[in-house]
């Protein structure tokens, strides 16, 4: 795969405190999401070797319950995350992705894709 196709995906994160479902929106290099908390996800992708690197700006509402087992506080938190996405994500069972809090486990799937 050299490119990563337009379309609506559901991520499956799971870590050390919980799992949560993320809603994201993949279109000609931009990234949007929100989860059921209210969590918001934007962010960009770009073809890398052997897969793509994307950076994600994560804003956390107000007293949220995180997946990790942290609470914000009261005012509204901002994580920024780099990773890389290897090119076989889709036939991954998961994608581990390090973050400032500790691990993460993703697993992506293409719902569908967006007809222009």
């Amino acid at each position: 795969m050299t490119s990563l196709d337009n379309g609506f995906y559901a991520a499956f994160v799971t870590e050390s405190g919980g799992q949560g479902l993320v809603m994201l929106v993949f279109r000609d290099g931009k990234i949007a999401g929100v989860d059921a908390g209210g969590v918001s996800f934007d962010g960009t992708y770009s073809a890398s070797e052997g897969g793509f690197a994307l950076k994600m700006k994560l804003q956390f509402p107000p007293n949220t319950q995180k997946i990790n087992g942290e609470r914000t506080g009261p005012e509204t938190e901002i994580s920024e995350l780099q990773f890389h996405l290897p090119d076989d994500f889709l036939s991954r069972a998961f994608i581990r992705i390090e973050t400032k809090t500790g691990p993460t486990n993703v697993r992506l799937v293409m719902l569908r894709g967006l007809d222009d």
